[in-house]
């Protein structure tokens, strides 16, 4: 004889797989060859922005500890601000594919991303209270 949770298991055991966050508005990266100086990117934190080739940055991985070397992609935004992704990040990094004609607006780092005007915290209200 079997118990349910011998056969069924715990709620904790039947925890849904996280899905891994998607965005569309590009074409997946399969190779850096895949893209050229001056084509438009997206990446799925910061929105549309130029990618402006491979550079080799050092940084010391903690105080008192060698600089390591480490190729990052560029990326431009509104405004002159850089991005730089590491190479093995490039999954986080899509190709822009958009309607011909029209160039896409390149959005701004940290900003809103076209999402409206942010609300004021702690502004009265517009409405007038219920009687």
């Amino acid at each position: 004889m079997l118990t349910d949770t011998e056969v069924f298991g715990t709620p904790g055991d039947r925890l849904k797989p996280q899905r891994k966050q998607e965005f569309r508005g590009g074409l997946r990266l399969t190779s850096l060859l895949d893209l050229k100086e001056g084509d438009y990117v997206v990446h799925i934190h910061h929105g549309i922005g130029v990618y402006h080739g491979l550079k080799k940055l050092s940084a010391a991985p903690s105080a008192g500890a060698a600089p390591v070397e480490r190729e990052y992609l560029l990326v431009m935004y509104e405004g002159g601000d850089k991005l730089y992704v590491p190479v093995d990040q490039i999954d986080r990094v899509q190709k822009y594919i958009g309607s011909e004609g029209a160039p896409p607006t390149v959005n701004r780092l940290g900003g809103r991303n076209g999402r409206g005007r942010p609300r004021k915290r702690n502004a009265p209200s517009k409405r007038s209270p219920r009687t």
